[in-house]
């Protein structure tokens, strides 16, 4: 969302549109976090509440619900650092999944079998 104090004139270029907005995604800050089986629910200090399936973050569908409550806030970023995922307020309002390849998720995974085992 653009400042309120923000007008579309011809003297704005693509680029400083897109800093503007830039600008705005990053000082969008967490209040409250809530993460179940399904979902990943962000309320935000304006008000506005996102949801993503839980899916997007394949590192949270395979954790355990005790894992997916262990969790930092950092201002506009959430961390799981037993999970070592990190999922952005930016990348939910952008619609952007885990960008994690196949080959990463599955040698996380493999290090977690191990862990069980052991």
């Amino acid at each position: 969302m653009l400042p309120a104090s923000f007008i579309m004139t011809e003297h704005y270029s693509d680029r400083s549109i897109a800093q503007l907005i830039d600008k705005e995604l990053n000082q969008v800050e967490i209040d409250e976090v809530v993460v179940d089986e399904d979902s990943l629910t962000i309320e935000l200090r304006d008000g506005r509440t996102v949801v993503a399936p839980i899916l997007w973050y394949p590192r949270l569908a395979y954790a355990t619900q005790s894992e997916r409550q262990q969790f930092e806030i950092r201002t506009n970023v959430i961390y799981w650092p037993e999970l070592d995922e990190e999922v952005s307020v930016r990348s939910l309002l952008l619609g952007r999944k885990s960008g994690e390849s196949l080959q990463s998720l599955e040698k996380w995974l493999a290090g977690r079998e191990t862990v069980a085992v052991a």
